[in-house]
């Protein structure tokens, strides 16, 4: 091939090898790669009280360990949303093992604080979320595994924003 059609040719060849790669490359995920993202922490059960003197949280998590080694939980961090709001959020201590390739359950149980709050008295359907994470040492080394849940609950009880009822 010569002249200005194999120039043409080698072009085309080149931007469709350049693409290949390029979709290839950042397209397509292996197993590990999508195994790897997947949530390490599941949110089992999500429980909330409010009450005009003050609320409680109350989450089960299954922390589940994807780490070549035991692991030691540490802590839990959260933050909870109620009706799309920030409301509150804390970090408690948790302990406990994480073994190797196994599970560890997490209940988490966290006394709501607040003033000058209207709540209603009767359970009350609520779009709650949680986001947080929870730390676990593997060989000294600390990991935050992430959690994220939005879900619709019956309360017990409720904060009222602004003109709510």
């Amino acid at each position: 091939m010569g002249g200005a059609e194999g120039a043409r040719r080698r072009r085309a060849s080149a931007l469709a090898v350049g693409l290949a790669v390029a979709l290839f490359s950042g397209g397509c995920k292996s197993a590990a790669q999508t195994r790897a993202e997947q949530a390490a922490v599941e949110v089992r059960e999500v429980f909330a009280a409010f009450r005009s003197e003050g609320g409680e949280l109350r989450l089960i998590l299954d922390v589940e360990n994807r780490e070549a080694q035991a692991g030691t939980l540490s802590r839990v961090s959260w933050e909870l949303w109620l009706r799309g709001r920030y409301f509150a959020a804390g970090e408690q201590v948790a302990s406990g093992a994480l073994p190797l390739g196994g599970r560890a359950t997490v209940e988490l149980r966290a006394p709501l604080s607040y003033q000058e709050v209207r709540v209603a008295s009767e359970p009350t359907a609520l779009e709650v979320a949680v986001r947080g994470g929870v730390t676990a040492s593997f060989g000294g080394v600390l990991q935050r595994l992430p959690f994220q849940v939005r879900r619709r609950i019956v309360a017990q009880g409720a904060v009222l924003f602004g003109g709510e009822e």
